[in-house]
């Protein structure tokens, strides 16, 4: 049986005849769309052929196996005919051949050609393509150009070199967001790492991007991790005054940073890098600058000294000028844990700075005079440390100061005595 699909779609000419124009074949249209139909053979089979009729009155029939592979091959005719006119149709046969078997490739997945070709456009190799490992360290080069710090810049190289180490060092064209994906997954880090790790990633491709490396930044597909935040880990009361207490007691050189974390909430980056002059004592509302070259976000602020810290600072050990701390962070780190063990009290990441925020904030029900004071936004206070200590133990943490003089302990043992740096 012959089924024949053009039938009903043929274009017909309504309008009433005319006088040719010159250079228009006289005769049938040539626009005319080509029909399929189904031809059986000798032996048994049957092919689908689509029969088309030139302006030359040739007849020009190919030959396809599925009724599938004869009607794309119709519709690419009639377009050719109807966009480009006759000469359309002299497009190569080979041509033709490979649009129809790409396309029986694009049909599983619903797409067209066009989608084919503008996906290729869009994550081909450019001529500037560049190696990971050459495309981190140009990246490098270009933070330190921007004036970064130094942590800032150990960060990004640490994230990038496990990144490489875990993609190898291919052409940085050759990353995608499935990728990243699923190398994020391989490693058993928590949400909040890999929020991290994935912003890493962002500022690098889009730097790789600009430099013509890659078409368009893998890790625009990427979503972040749901973070629960909970409630934010502080310091009780009790805790407070007696790792204040140790810390005066066997490591006084670090009581002035303790007490300056714990009542003013710096940051310890910060608090590693302040100097005595950052400390205003000799005012009737004292308080710490903190400068743009040691604040986390570059952002300047001044935090007010509350009457009990002002206490803390008068009996610590602290220079006159210069640095409160000149020894490596590990030295700091290592006293304050033998702090915490000698009072008992269990090790609490940021902890310092969490009780900062919540004991403040729910003392002087002040959003804006604690954002001042941490430097967060007041939209993060709230949601972070809103309610999340009571309005009784806030006002007995600001009362926590000083009890009775104790004796002045010895500077430590040569063996002991932390290694200036440098």
């Amino acid at each position: 049986m012959i089924h024949d699909l053009a039938e009903e779609n043929n274009v017909e000419n309504t309008n009433p005849p005319t006088k040719p124009k010159p250079g228009r074949p006289r005769g049938k249209n040539p626009l005319r769309k080509p029909r399929i139909y189904e031809e059986a053979l000798k032996d048994g089979r049957t092919r689908w052929v689509l029969d088309a009729r030139l302006h030359n009155g040739k007849r020009s029939r190919r030959y396809y196996d599925t009724q599938k592979e004869a009607e794309t091959a119709q519709i690419i005719k009639y377009t050719l005919l109807t966009n480009e006119g006759i000469g359309g149709s002299q497009i190569a046969p080979g041509l033709r051949e490979e649009a129809i078997k790409c396309q029986k490739m694009l049909d599983p997945f619903q797409a067209t050609l066009t989608d084919a070709v503008t996906f290729y456009l869009k994550s081909r190799p450019t001529t500037k393509a560049e190696t990971l490992g050459n495309a981190i360290e140009a990246f490098t080069q270009s933070r330190i150009a921007k004036n970064l710090r130094p942590r800032s810049i150990s960060t990004f190289q640490a994230h990038l070199n496990i990144f490489k180490d875990g993609m190898g060092d291919i052409s940085t064209h050759e990353i995608t967001g499935q990728k990243i994906e699923k190398w994020l997954e391989k490693q058993k880090w928590a949400a909040k790492t890999k929020n991290s790790r994935t912003g890493t990633l962002a500022t690098f491709f889009k730097f790789a991007q600009k430099k013509g490396w890659l078409q368009n930044n893998p890790t625009a597909s990427l979503e972040k991790a749901r973070i629960d935040r909970g409630t934010p880990i502080v310091y009780t009361v009790e805790e407070t005054q007696a790792l204040l207490t140790a810390a005066r007691k066997i490591h006084p050189e670090i009581l002035g940073l303790l007490a300056i974390g714990i009542f003013a909430g710096l940051r310890t980056t910060e608090l590693l890098q302040l100097r005595r002059e950052y400390i205003v004592l000799d005012r009737k509302e004292p308080f710490i600058r903190i400068p743009e070259e040691i604040a986390k976000t570059r952002a300047r602020r001044l935090v007010p000294i509350s009457p009990n810290l002002a206490k803390w600072l008068k009996i610590a050990t602290m220079p006159a000028q210069g640095p409160l701390w000149s020894y490596w962070d590990t030295a700091f780190w290592k006293r304050a844990k033998a702090v915490a063990i000698a009072a008992g009290v269990p090790l609490k990441k940021n902890a310092r700075r969490h009780s900062f925020a919540s004991y403040h904030l729910a003392a002087h029900q002040n959003e804006g005079a604690t954002s001042m004071a941490t430097g967060h936004s007041p939209k993060m206070l709230h949601e972070r440390y809103k309610e999340s200590v009571e309005e009784g133990h806030a006002k007995a943490y600001w009362k926590i100061q000083p009890t009775k003089a104790l004796p002045a302990p010895a500077m430590h043992a040569a063996d002991t005595q932390p290694i200036p740096k440098g």
